[in-house]
Order: structure tokens, then sequence, then C-alpha cells
């Protein structure tokens, strides 16, 4: 599906983005991507590319296997590390409500995260994009 779209979208820039299982996958598929999100990514001792952000709580259970990898990251790169992996403070003791997508509603209104937004030279037709400053 997505050699497809980039076959039909020629020229445009894509953003990859994936919670939990969905994020594991999102880093696989990341590599043709602008940008690679991942929310609270299932762990596969993976590497990360120099354009995938890990988005986690500290108290999601199932990115919790990323943390070892993220600590020795950050001592080798520190300044790497403190952009590509963004972890949001637990607000509960729950697990499972840590592992929901809804922790980014917790991230800083005004954080960029990633390398920029763009769609190249092509305009993006037939959509409209709504940004409240």
């Amino acid at each position: 599906m997505q050699n497809d779209a980039h076959k039909k979208y020629k020229g445009y820039q894509f953003e990859t983005l994936g919670h939990s299982q969905g994020g594991l996958l999102a880093h696989l598929l990341s590599d043709k991507s602008k940008n690679g999100y991942l929310v609270n990514p299932a762990y596969k001792k993976e590497q990360l590319r120099d354009n995938e952000y890990v988005i986690r709580s500290s108290g999601d259970i199932v990115s919790k296997l990323s943390v070892p990898r993220k600590y020795l990251n950050a001592l080798l790169y520190p300044s790497w590390s403190k952009n590509h992996y963004i972890t949001i403070p637990a607000k509960t003791s729950n697990p499972i409500k840590e592992h929901e997508v809804t922790i980014l509603d917790r991230l800083e209104q005004e954080r960029s995260i990633g390398r920029g937004a763009g769609f190249g030279k092509r305009p993006l037709k037939g959509y409209t994009i709504n940004i409240n400053l």
C-alpha cells in the first residue's frame, strides 16, 4: 500500500505514524518517509533511523523495553537523543491508560517534533491545512 502511494504521489513527502504495534510497523516503513513518529512503540531491538521520533509515556510498559537503549544513546549522542526520544511524564499509575495515544495531549502545545512540514515543490491539491496560530 505504501509503495502504491509513493508511486501515485511522486514528489510528495510522506510522514509515518504508528502507535504500539503500529509503532513497530511505522519503524519498518519510515525508511521512505520524511519523518516517522512512533508513539509508545513495541520494541524489537531495532535501531532508530535519523528521521524517527519515539514519543512515550514514562508509565507505558510496552515501550519500556526501549528505555535502556535510550539511556545509552543519551550518553553517546545527547543532542540527538533529546530530539528523538521524547518521554512524557506519567499522569496515572495505570499502565493501560499510559499506553493510550491520548498521552499526546500532554505534549507542550508549541513543541515541534521532526524535520518540519513541507510538500516539496508541489502544492497539495484538494486539501486544506488549517493552522491555528
